[in-house]
C-alpha cells in the first residue's frame, strides 16, 4: 500500500461496504505527482496479494482496482510496458487487463494491448499454479 493511501485506509473503509477511494486520489497524486509513477504503484499494490484474481474480498483489491481505472488505457498501457517493472507491478497490470471490472467498462480496450505487452503479461502470469488467474490469462491475453 503506498505510504499516502496508508495514513488515510481507516478513513477510507470507514462506514462503506466498498472504500471510499475520493481522499486516497488527492494524497496519490501528492505522493507521486507523476502520473506514470502513480500507474506503477498502484499496479504494485494491486499485484501485491495471493490468490485467485476474482472472488476476492479483500477492500485494498478494490480500492487499488478503482484507482487505476482512473486512468485512460493508453496511459495505463504505456506504463505496463515500462522496462524494469518488479514481479508485483507486472502481476497488477496482468491482474487489471484480465479482471471482470476492465472487461465490463471498458469492453474494447483490451484489443488495444500490443502483442508484445499480451505476451509479457501471459508469460508472467504462467508462472502461476493458480488455476483463476491462469484462466483468465490466457483468455486475455493468448490471443
Amino acid at each position: 500500500m503506498p505510504k499516502s493511501v496508508r495514513q488515510l485506509w481507516e478513513q477510507a473503509v470507514h462506514g462503506w461496504p466498498i472504500p471510499n477511494v475520493k481522499p486516497l486520489r488527492a494524497a496519490l497524486a501528492k505522493e507521486f505527482p507523476d502520473s506514470h509513477q502513480r500507474i506503477l504503484a498502484l499496479f504494485s499494490w494491486y499485484g501485491s496479494g495471493d490468490g485467485p484474481w476474482s472472488g476476492f474480498d479483500s477492500v485494498y483489491e478494490t480500492a487499488a482496482e478503482e484507482l487505476l481505472l482512473d486512468f485512460p488505457t493508453p496511459d495505463l498501457i504505456a506504463a505496463a510496458q515500462a522496462d524494469n517493472l518488479t514481479d508485483a507491478q507486472i502481476e497488477g497490470a496482468a491482474r487489471l487487463f484480465a479482471g471482470w471490472s476492465f472487461s465490463q467498462r471498458r469492453p474494447d480496450d483490451l484489443k488495444t494491448l500490443p502483442a508484445a505487452l499480451k505476451k509479457k503479461l501471459l508469460d508472467h502470469s504462467l508462472k502461476s499454479k493458480n488455476e483463476d488467474k491462469l484462466g483468465r490469462a490466457r483468455n486475455a491475453f493468448a490471443q
